[in-house]
């Protein structure tokens, strides 16, 4: 294999060809980049050789953690419109974290929330029937907590991660990769390709770029 191969050059050759990401994210770690480096260094000197980068994301995890990006930032629209009218376009004016408001706040932020994703007002169901023995506030109180958790599911699976913003991670990764084989290496790049049919697979709950040696 081509990458075995490149073993005998540079301690790490081999690890090289592996390229982790957290879930919704582009960087680099530290250790992959001067991986890469002295993968593009070896690589230099050996016109016969091309490498191909791919281009992509795992649907699952990053479509997760993209998706609850955009559902925290969507929290904080609301809440900046909600909670502070008119001053909510000024983004110095802080706002509190959202456990901290009580419930009839959460409550108005929540179903702005939902408004805003659903493009409808959101139509909650009626609460289960309370237990006996609870009094009036705890009832009260059980009703309220239902609707709150009703509004978040809701309004999580609303925030889905935009096919756009997956494109363009899936295109940041790949030019990550590249920038680090191509930098103070003396890799020409045209010997380096972006392939939107490589291996991209999910591997321990990070997003693993597989390059090919060609």
């Amino acid at each position: 294999a081509p990458f075995k191969a490149l073993g005998a050059l540079f301690k790490g050759a081999e690890e090289a060809q592996f390229i982790d990401f957290a879930p919704g994210s582009a960087a680099l770690d530290p250790v992959a980049a001067e991986r890469l480096a002295a993968l593009g260094k070896s690589l230099a000197p050996k016109p016969d050789l091309r490498l191909e980068v791919p281009l992509g994301v795992d649907a699952s995890l990053d479509g997760a953690a993209l998706g609850e990006a955009r559902f925290q930032r969507e929290l904080q629209a609301a809440m900046r419109k909600t909670l502070l009218g008119r001053k909510g376009s000024d983004e110095t004016m802080p706002v509190p974290a959202f456990e901290t408001l009580p419930p009839e706040q959460q409550d108005q932020v929540l179903t702005a929330l939902y408004t805003r994703l659903a493009g409808t007002e959101p139509a909650v169901p009626e609460p289960a029937e309370p237990a006996d023995g609870l009094s009036r506030k705890e009832a009260r109180a059980q009703a309220e907590q239902a609707r709150l958790q009703w509004l978040e599911k809701e309004s999580r699976a609303r925030a889905i991660a935009d096919p756009g913003d997956l494109e363009q991670l899936g295109q940041q990764r790949g030019a990550a990769v590249q920038a680090a084989l191509l930098s103070g290496t003396g890799l020409p790049p045209e010997r380096v390709f972006l392939v939107r049919d490589g291996k991209v697979a999910a591997s321990e709950q990070q997003v693993r770029f597989e390059l090919a040696v060609k």
